[in-house]
């Protein structure tokens, strides 16, 4: 799932105040917070399309009533569905190189006395 958020203005006016001045230490949560809109794509795989655009119209689940059986053609195990991705490490290890995360954060003095722990 990928989602993209949209500025305050693409929201209603009287809120445009109250959203643009919305602020937390979470980078990500305060786009969510201020956004007027988002877009959300969700992956369906392939034969499902016409099943997940019904639950949207309708909030139904399954066009035909009940969810296939184990033994349809249609159900497919999440492990197999793992193994098919594109890339997937086939001994379950990692992939690349590692790298270094930094999380910026508003807390610059963790201790009074301003040392490290060790």
């Amino acid at each position: 799932m990928t989602f993209t958020f949209f500025p305050y203005w693409w929201g209603a006016k009287p809120d445009w105040k109250d959203r643009a001045l919305l602020d937390d230490v979470d980078d990500l949560f305060v786009h969510f917070l201020r956004a007027g809109a988002a877009r959300v794509l969700v992956p369906v795989r392939p034969s499902y399309e016409q099943t997940v655009l019904h639950y949207i119209e309708s909030g139904q689940l399954w066009i035909d009533g009940d969810p296939p059986p184990i033994t349809s053609e249609r159900y497919l195990p999440m492990l197999e569905e793992l193994r098919a991705a594109e890339n997937f490490p086939p001994a379950g290890g990692p992939v690349g190189d590692p790298w270094e995360v930094r999380v910026p954060t508003t807390l610059v003095h963790l201790r009074a006395d301003n040392t490290l722990p060790k």
